[in-house]
C-alpha cells in the first residue's frame, strides 16, 4: 500500500513538472483549477508564513481593501528581504522626518523603499496615503527582482505590463490604471516568486522587452530592430511566417506591393489578434511602393491600407528610385499629416547623392534608408552621411541574401565566432547588424529559423569583435548591381 501511495506521488510529481515545463515558456503555471477566493486564501497564508504581511488572520488582512503606497513599502521592504534575500542600500536620505501620519510600522517600510531605490525619495514624491495602481506595483516589482540588470532604467513604459502578462503574474492587464486590492498584491507576489525562482530562464524575455525592441527614428516614432522580411513568401506562406514570427515575440513585419502578399501579411496578423497574442498597437508593419507617374499617389497609400486592413501603417517607404519618386514622397508626408502613415522614408538609395535628391524636397525628412546591408557591403560611407540627419539604416539581406548565405556563414570570422559564442553564424551575423546600429529584416518561412533568428540577446560581441567583421567588408553588393 505505502509503494502505491508513493508511485502515485511520484506520478502527480511528474506530471506537474511536465506541465510546468513545457507551458510556452510561461514559468508561473497559473492554478486554473482553483478560485479566485481559494487562490487569495493561499496567497494570505504564503504571505504570512513569508512575514511579508503580519496580519494572524485571513479577516484581519482584509484583502478587498485597497492598498496605499505605504502599506505597499512595507509589503516590499518585506517581500525583499523575506524572498529575494538581498537589497541594495542607495544611500539616499530617506529619513521621512515630516511625515507624522504614517504608522511606525509602516514608516519602517517606506524609508526602507526609499533606501532600495524602489519608489520615491521625499514625501511629495512618496504621496504614502495614495492608492496604488497595476502599473505602479509592477514598476516596483521590477524594480525589485531586476536591480542589478535595470539601475539607471525607467521602467514606467507600457512593456512592463506585457511581460508581466507573459509571465502569468496577471491575468488582465486592461485596466492598469486600475487601483489594486490587497490580497492581489499578495498573489501576485507569490506568483513571482516562481518567476525569481527561474530567474534565469525569463531575463532574456525582459531584456527583449526592455532592451532591443524599440529604437528612437527621428521623427520620435519608435521602431523595433528585428523584422521579419516577407519578400518571395507566397499567400499562405507570408501568413504562416507572419504569424509564428509575432508567436515568438517579433513585432516587425516588413511587406510591399511588389512581394503581392499585402493582404496575406495581414491575415497572419489578424489570426496573432484574434489569439490573443498580440494588439494591433504592438505590431510595426512596413510596406512599399515602387514609384510612377500616377495620376493620383495619393491612393497608392490608401490601396495598401485596404490590402493591410490596417487603419495605419507605421513605416512607408519608397521601394527603390524611378519615375516621379519626389512626388510619391510628398504623397507619403501628406498620408502622414492625415495620420494614415506614422513614418516615411526610402529603399534602395545608395549614394548621398541619390540620398539627397528625396531629403532636398522631403518636408518630413526620411526615417528610414532600407538597403541591401550584410558583412560583404555594409553601406559604410553612406551610413556614416546619413547619420548627420539622424536616419537609420536598415538592412535587408542582412544575411548575404539568395545563393549567398554560405558565403557568409562560411567565413572564417564568423565561423569562429560562432564557436565561441555557441552560436549559428546566422545569429553572430545579426548580433553583428544589431550592434552596429542597424535594422535588420532576415527573411525566412522556416518557424524553427524565425525562432533561431531572434535569440540573439543573450550575449555581446567585443568592440575588436566587431572590427573584425567591418574589415570582412568587400563594398560587393549581390542585387541589382
Amino acid at each position: 500500500m505505502r509503494n502505491k501511495i508513493i508511485g502515485i506521488i511520484s506520478l502527480l510529481f511528474l506530471i506537474f513538472a511536465v506541465v510546468f515545463f513545457t507551458n510556452k515558456d510561461i514559468f508561473w503555471v497559473k492554478e486554473s483549477q482553483l478560485t479566485e477566493e481559494e487562490e487569495l486564501e493561499i496567497a494570505y497564508q504564503w504571505s504570512y508564513d513569508n512575514e511579508i504581511t503580519s496580519q494572524p488572520s485571513i479577516e484581519k488582512a482584509n484583502l478587498n481593501w485597497y492598498i496605499t503606497r505605504a502599506q505597499l513599502a512595507k509589503m516590499m521592504s518585506s517581500f525583499s528581504s523575506s524572498i529575494l534575500h538581498t537589497m541594495p542600500n542607495t544611500g539616499a536620505n530617506c529619513e521621512f522626518n515630516d511625515v507624522d501620519d504614517i504608522d511606525p510600522y509602516l514608516k519602517l517600510g517606506v524609508i526602507q523603499a526609499c533606501q532600495f531605490w524602489l519608489m520615491g525619495q521625499n514625501v511629495k514624491r512618496f504621496r504614502p496615503s495614495d492608492t496604488v495602481t497595476l502599473w505602479e506595483f509592477w514598476t516596483i516589482l521590477t524594480r525589485a527582482i531586476w536591480w542589478d540588470e535595470f539601475q539607471g532604467w525607467n521602467p514606467y513604459y507600457k512593456k512592463s505590463l506585457e511581460v508581466l502578462k507573459k509571465l502569468w503574474i496577471v491575468d488582465d492587464i486592461s485596466a492598469p490604471l486600475v487601483d489594486q486590492k490587497r490580497g492581489w498584491i499578495m498573489v501576485m507576489l507569490m506568483r513571482s516568486q516562481s518567476v525569481i525562482e527561474n530567474k534565469d530562464k525569463v531575463d532574456d524575455l525582459l531584456y527583449r522587452a526592455y532592451y532591443i525592441d524599440d529604437l528612437t527614428l527621428n521623427d520620435w516614432n519608435m521602431m523595433p530592430v528585428l523584422w521579419l522580411w516577407t519578400w518571395t513568401l507566397d499567400n499562405q506562406q507570408a501568413e504562416s511566417a507572419v504569424y509564428e514570427a509575432l508567436k515568438v515575440w517579433y513585432r516587425l513585419i516588413d511587406t510591399a506591393r511588389y512581394y503581392e502578399n499585402e493582404e496575406w501579411v495581414w491575415r497572419g496578423i489578424k489570426r496573432a489578434i484574434d489569439e490573443w497574442l498580440v494588439k494591433r498597437e504592438d505590431v510595426f508593419v512596413t510596406t512599399k511602393v515602387i514609384p510612377s507617374n500616377y495620376s493620383n499617389p495619393d491612393n497608392e497609400v490608401d490601396i495598401s491600407l485596404k490590402n493591410l486592413g490596417l487603419d495605419y501603417i507605421d513605416l512607408m517607404l519608397i521601394h527603390q528610385p524611378w519615375a516621379n519618386d519626389n512626388g510619391l514622397y510628398h504623397a507619403f508626408e501628406r498620408a502622414v499629416e492625415e495620420w494614415k502613415v506614422r513614418s516615411i522614408g526610402i529603399s534602395n538609395y545608395y549614394t548621398p547623392q541619390a540620398f539627397d535628391s528625396i531629403y532636398s524636397i522631403a518636408k518630413i525628412k526620411p526615417a528610414v534608408l532600407q538597403n541591401e546591408n550584410h558583412i560583404f557591403y555594409q553601406n559604410t560611407k553612406l551610413k556614416e552621411y546619413i547619420k548627420k540627419y539622424w536616419t537609420v539604416l536598415e538592412s535587408w539581406y542582412p544575411l548575404g541574401g539568395r545563393w549567398h548565405t554560405d558565403e557568409v556563414f562560411s567565413n572564417e570570422t564568423i565561423k569562429k565566432l560562432a564557436e565561441k559564442y555557441e552560436k549559428t553564424s546566422a545569429q553572430i551575423v545579426l548580433r553583428w547588424q544589431i550592434q552596429d546600429g542597424n535594422i535588420a529584416i532576415p527573411w525566412s518561412s522556416d518557424p524553427e529559423h524565425i525562432k533561431e533568428n531572434y535569440n540573439i540577446f543573450d550575449f555581446e560581441l567585443t568592440s575588436q569583435e566587431m572590427k573584425l567583421i567591418h574589415m570582412i567588408n568587400k563594398n560587393q553588393r549581390y542585387e541589382n548591381r
